[in-house]
């Protein structure tokens, strides 16, 4: 059975990745958008449409890449994968956006990440030039207060949305960014922060667009590869950036004290707020297997909503949400990439996954596969940064 199945797609591997592209866009296009304020015109019956087609899609490229894999491994961590994201969803009781999550990984195996890197590239562009057209002429809600958000959900919210479509642009860039492009985004990235006061993405945006220009300036050395193993065996210590930060995270949010808390003033207020959050959330679900349901009301601080409660480190919501299990698998497959990446001297996504390891402390974007495009791409084929080598100054 499974041989003729296998046969099938073979025959039909052609339509089937061009399933996958279509469905991916559509999908990724429709939940950045719905992160706006231009969410209130999303109930519509054409916008359901379009996620139902897009997860119909979906469905049929994952099912077709654990059908024609011939890997036990990667077909038993791909239903880990789908079983768990599904558990999640009945018994942990939260939202099935993480249950898509793990159906677009799956799908996006072995297909082409350059190609998904340029469809989110110019969709989220997209979207968040819209997004703010359409507030300033009063169309969607345009938030002034306490900082703007440009059409968006809200300030810090707009300020990532910028850190992940400009980080994702240089990784398909990679060496060929132009010395010109580096003014011009980091004038944006300093015009968005700005407007947006998003400090977190703003900071970790600045580092990934120094990080780059310094790789293209001065890369690591071409030379024999006895003389470049060494370091490059040096820079493992960052394979598991994502599990010391889980590590650091639960440890704080386990014992921290309001006491210490009292003592965090001025500028890290924010650090304070947010390490009081994450204990409560910690200390009152402290293990699940498949997660559970948390309340939260946050919107950004910006509305009357009563006692602000919102879980912003992602890799504590992910572990509280999620699950453990989840929260083995994700790390599992992003750590894999990082491997990957370094063995591979992919050092443009490299540096970028770690950067994106130290935002997930203050910020929860981790696992929102629609803007963290990189988790969606874990399972994907980098190999387009392996066509010349990062280690080539740009001319």
């Amino acid at each position: 059975m499974f041989s003729k199945i296998n046969a099938i797609c073979d025959r039909h591997r052609r339509a089937l990745d061009m399933l996958f592209y279509i469905g991916f866009t559509l999908n990724i296009f429709y939940f950045f958008l719905r992160r706006t304020m231009f969410y209130v015109f999303m109930d519509a019956l054409p916008w359901m449409g379009l996620l139902g087609i897009s997860l119909l899609m979906l469905l049929i490229s994952a099912l077709n890449e654990i059908f024609r894999s011939e890997s036990k491994m990667e077909v038993i961590f791909d239903l880990a994968l789908l079983i768990s994201g599904a558990l999640q969803y009945v018994i942990g009781g939260h939202y099935p956006i993480q249950f898509f999550m793990v159906i677009v990984m799956i799908a996006a195996r072995r297909k082409d990440a350059k190609k998904c890197l340029m469809a989110f590239v110019a969709s989220g562009t997209f979207i968040l030039i819209f997004v703010w057209i359409l507030s300033l002429n009063g169309i969607i809600y345009y938030q002034t207060e306490p900082n703007l958000a440009l059409g968006t959900s809200n300030s810090t919210d707009c300020m990532a949305d910028w850190f992940f479509v400009i980080s994702a642009y240089l990784v398909f860039r990679r060496n060929k960014v132009k010395w010109f492009e580096y003014p011009i985004l980091y004038l944006w990235t300093t015009y968005i922060f700005y407007l947006t006061k998003g400090r977190t993405a703003a900071i970790c945006l600045y580092a990934v667009l120094t990080y780059s220009l310094i790789i293209n300036i001065k890369t690591i050395t071409k030379t024999s590869s006895k003389s470049t193993t060494k370091p490059y065996r040096a820079l493992a210590f960052f394979d598991f950036s994502y599990v010391y930060a889980f590590i650091f995270s639960f440890i704080a949010g386990i014992f921290f004290s309001e006491l210490f808390a009292d003592k965090l003033t001025g500028s890290l207020n924010t650090i304070q707020s947010r390490l009081i959050l994450t204990h409560k959330a910690l200390i009152s679900r402290p293990f699940s297997l498949f997660g559970s349901h948390v309340n939260e009301a946050g919107f950004g601080g910006n509305h009357d909503i009563g006692e602000y409660f919102f879980i912003d480190n992602s890799y504590v919501r992910i572990y509280v949400m999620l699950g453990a299990v989840m929260a083995f698998l994700l790390f599992y497959a992003i750590t894999g990439l990082a491997i990957e990446a370094r063995k591979g001297q992919m050092w443009i996504l490299y540096g970028i996954l770690v950067i994106i390891s130290v935002d997930c402390i203050m910020e929860h974007h981790f696992a929102e596969y629609w803007c963290n495009i990189i988790i969606s791409l874990a399972l994907a084929d980098w190999g387009f940064l392996k066509l010349e080598p990062d280690t080539e100054c740009h001319q």
